[in-house]
């Protein structure tokens, strides 16, 4: 949206509608906790993970420049969430790296099979290094053929089985006792594949590769049905999710920048408002150039192959700078709103301010022509309840990073304009009340 549109914003007397019950707003900082991003550290290689001398093995000193780049996109997208195998101890040494860059980083450790070593070995080998550890995760799409899983000597599903059970089984007595389990993501999963896996009582949670093509997030919840019947009555983690920025040539995951900007808002907000405990976009940055312009797993990052950001690094860096109002206090608390034909997230900062997380959920995306569709703002009545109706009001636009400070409703309710993407509703002042 323009700024010359977002200033457009209007406030002005509609017919007034009741305002729902008030609801319990979570913690800005809960939502934000549930943003991640796939890395891959374990790069050996010329890509802009690495780029290292002596091919990124031994002396991980050589890697040094590059850990800093990862630390600076880490730091300006406020992500603090990675995941990533921890295969060697040369990928290890990255983590520390990073940790000492990035403060409150923590990693969910996937797994590898018993290609690299027996998994008490793994864990082992990271112990030293569990304090960064929040999630553990099994084996990464196991399902998929060209993974070639192999769990000693057994593929899909009873491999996948058995590693989870033998997984759970050497963290007890660990420094990993009680770190939370995820269970292994199923990579394309058909029906059957989860049907044949079934239920893994050792998992903590469900875990779901909810990639959504070019259509908008509104079929996460068909999408995460699945992973729910393989960690049966626990909550969700979404291990990997987010579009690749092909355009050039047809592909299941090509949209424009904007476009992948928009969709992970809304896919963080959906999935926040479904009860997932953490969304990891995939990926942290484009790993290679693709000068040809043919090879859509080279364009999934939130950083292109230079650093630069894309509009999503931008749009989070925006969202992370508004909700992030840490005054040393902690906010609970309720507002009864109104604000039909949307979706919305209630939140409520450090400093007090309430945060209506709100949009549309429109499709962004001509596949056929491969270009982008316009969606004509949309007009909503925006009604406060009972002792709110004269709060402030300023409605933040992560993507454009431009506001309206609008004043107080009188009478009626609160005329906006949403574009086709989330926006920020700003209500009240600092202070916890």
């Amino acid at each position: 949206m323009s700024r010359r549109l977002l200033a457009a914003l209007l406030l002005g007397l509609l017919p007034a509608a009741a305002a729902q019950a008030a609801e319990q707003a979570s913690p800005a900082s809960a939502f934000l906790d549930t943003i991640g991003v796939a890395t891959h550290l374990t790069s050996a290689w010329d890509t802009a993970y690495s780029n290292c001398a002596n091919g990124g093995g031994g002396d991980d000193g050589d890697c040094r420049p590059n850990v800093e780049r990862i630390a600076a996109a880490l730091r300006f997208a406020g992500i603090h969430h990675i995941r990533d195998s921890l295969v060697a101890d040369y990928v290890n040494q990255r983590v520390r790296l990073l940790a000492a860059a990035v403060p409150g980083l923590r990693v969910d450790f996937v797994v590898s099979d018993d290609r690299d070593g027996p998994i008490a070995k793994q864990l082992a080998r990271t112990a030293p290094d569990a304090g960064l550890v929040d999630l553990i995760e099994g084996p990464n799409e196991p399902n998929n053929p060209p993974s070639h899983f192999s769990y000693q000597k057994r593929g899909f599903p009873e491999g996948a089985r058995a590693a989870m059970h033998d997984l759970r089984a050497a963290m007890r007595g660990t420094a990993f006792a009680h770190t939370p389990l995820v269970n292994s993501a199923l990579g394309g999963g058909t029906p059957a594949d989860y049907t044949n896996l079934g239920n893994v009582p050792e998992a903590d949670f469900g875990s779901s590769h909810a990639y959504i093509g070019t259509s908008p997030p509104r079929d996460f919840v068909a999408g995460l049905t699945p992973s729910r019947t393989i960690a049966v009555g626990k909550p969700v983690v979404i291990t990997e999710t987010g579009n690749c920025t092909l355009t050039t040539v047809a592909t299941w995951c090509g949209v424009s920048e904007a476009v992948q900007a928009k969709y992970a808002l809304m896919i963080l907000a959906d999935a926040f408002r479904l009860g997932v405990r953490r969304t990891y976009l995939y990926e942290l940055v484009d790993e290679q150039p693709d000068p040809e312009q043919t090879d859509d797993e080279r364009h999934f990052g939130l950083f292109h192959h230079d650093w630069t950001p894309k509009p999503v690094a931008v749009a989070l860096h925006n969202l992370n700078r508004e909700l992030h109002a840490d005054d040393g206090r902690t906010c609970a608390g309720r507002l009864g709103y109104s604000l039909p034909d949307t979706k919305s997230v209630l939140l409520r900062r450090a400093d007090g301010v309430f945060v209506i997380m709100a949009w549309i959920e429109a499709a962004l995306w001509n596949p056929a022509n491969r270009t982008e569709v316009a969606v004509p703002p949309h007009e909503v009545a925006l009604t406060l309840a009972a002792g709110h109706e004269s709060s402030r009001v300023r409605v933040v636009d992560p993507l454009t990073d431009t506001s309206v400070a609008a004043g107080p409703p009188r009478g009626g309710a609160l005329r906006i304009v949403l574009p086709d993407h989330p926006v920020l509703i700003e209500v009240g002042e600092p202070g916890c009340k």
